[in-house]
């Protein structure tokens, strides 16, 4: 009597399958491959000249130069592939400049106009005036009102679209309204107050005088005339 013998045709199978020294490595390697390292767990690190295990390279911002292993400050990731410049981190998408009728707020947001903000029915279209529904362009949005252009006595500053006030000038503190230059015939003195000449209405207090050669008080160098740094005197030109 033939006894046979009972071997599964499974163990074969196992047996004749190419080992994979590599199991994180695409493909089958019969071999460690030149340049790797195996770990314990069937792994394989790519290593360096030095035979230590190299940093895997992280670049989240492929569109820029280098390797950008964060978002750059002032960025934002778009779709996961590329990074934009984005002045405007509140709003969503990335705001490369400010957008028309909104402004920079002190904390580095970006609002829209404070008219449309406030006095309008979703915030977006403009009711007012009168309800066309049309967008209309606000050159300083942070100021109240639709300003078409920047209103006289501010200056306005494009990359945060803000408007302010120019720093008021008057040469003559005591004289009703301001006073861009010292009127003729008048003497300013070192508090800011101005006289006439013929006055008998003076401050205890000098007279400004920038030039010291030239007869009288000058409040500030003439047009005609030019002086040197720590000079008294005024040269004419």
């Amino acid at each position: 009597m033939v006894t046979m013998l009972s071997t599964p045709f499974a163990s074969f199978a196992q047996e004749d399958a190419p080992r994979d020294w590599c199991s994180d490595v695409e493909g089958v390697q019969l071999d460690i491959p030149g340049g790797y390292h195996r770990n314990e767990d069937g792994t394989c690190d790519a290593i360096n000249l030095d035979g230590m295990p190299t940093q895997q390279i992280v670049d989240v911002c492929p569109n820029l130069s280098g390797d950008q292993e964060v978002v750059p400050a002032g960025h934002i990731l778009v779709d996961n592939t590329n990074c934009m410049p984005d002045i405007c981190p509140n709003l969503p998408g990335a705001q490369a400049k400010m957008p028309n009728n909104y402004y920079e707020g002190d904390g580095g947001e970006c609002f829209l106009n404070l008219d449309i903000r406030f006095n309008t029915l979703d915030g977006i279209k403009l009711t007012t005036p009168k309800a066309s529904g049309k967008y209309v362009y606000d050159a300083c949005p942070n100021v109240w009102g639709i300003q078409g252009g920047v209103p006289a006595g501010y200056t306005k500053d494009v990359l945060t679209n803000r408007c302010t006030k120019k720093p008021v000038v008057d040469m003559c503190k005591n004289l009703k309204g301001n006073q861009l230059t010292v009127p003729k015939n008048h003497i300013r003195y070192e508090d800011g107050s101005c006289y006439n000449k013929s006055s008998d209405q003076k401050p205890a207090v000098k007279a400004v005088d920038r030039c010291s050669n030239i007869e009288g008080a000058q409040a500030t160098i003439p047009e005609d005339h030019y002086q040197r740094d720590g000079a008294t005197e005024c040269i004419a030109r």
